[in-house]
């Protein structure tokens, strides 16, 4: 079974409301797990903010970030890390795949929602380390001082 997880940065940005989202994950993975079905994280992304007063279609409604920096980076990168995390925990969890290739090229259509690990010209964001650490790649390593080389400032995951 596939998890689509579109998550807003916004809603998720406090602690105790990540953990609480990501425990619920949680839960639902393992009662899949006992019912005896693979589940995988099947379209992840964190975008900065949740849809306009237009409704769901990302065009027009969709509202920008009213700011992006090094901050909303590494918070968006506790969240990547936390969900890569909730499906590493449960055997049943099968794998994470992220919902777009880079920032310019992401189902939003919007590259001002950050939504995906790499920026609009392709360059790891925080992100891309945090699901690489987390999910033990190889690439942990270069990603991150791709990231600290950039001005980026790393996290422990």
């Amino acid at each position: 079974v596939g998890l689509q997880c579109h998550l807003t940065l916004e809603a998720l940005r406090d602690a105790q409301a990540l953990q609480g989202w990501v425990d619920g994950l949680r839960r639902q993975m393992l009662a899949l797990e006992h019912a005896g079905v693979l589940v995988r994280i099947s379209e992840l992304d964190v975008r900065c903010r949740l849809w306009g007063s237009a409704g769901w279609a990302p065009w027009p409604g969709l509202r920008t970030c009213a700011r992006w920096g090094a901050d909303e980076e590494r918070a968006q990168a506790r969240v990547y890390a936390e969900v890569a995390r909730a499906c590493a925990s449960v055997r049943a969890c099968v794998g994470v795949t992220v919902w777009g290739a880079d920032d310019g090229h992401a189902w939003l259509a919007h590259p001002q929602q950050h939504a995906t690990p790499y920026d609009e010209q392709a360059a790891a964001k925080p992100a891309a380390a945090a699901l690489a650490c987390v999910l033990g790649r190889a690439e942990c390593a270069t990603l991150q001082a791709a990231v600290v080389a950039r001005g980026g400032r790393m996290e422990v995951w």
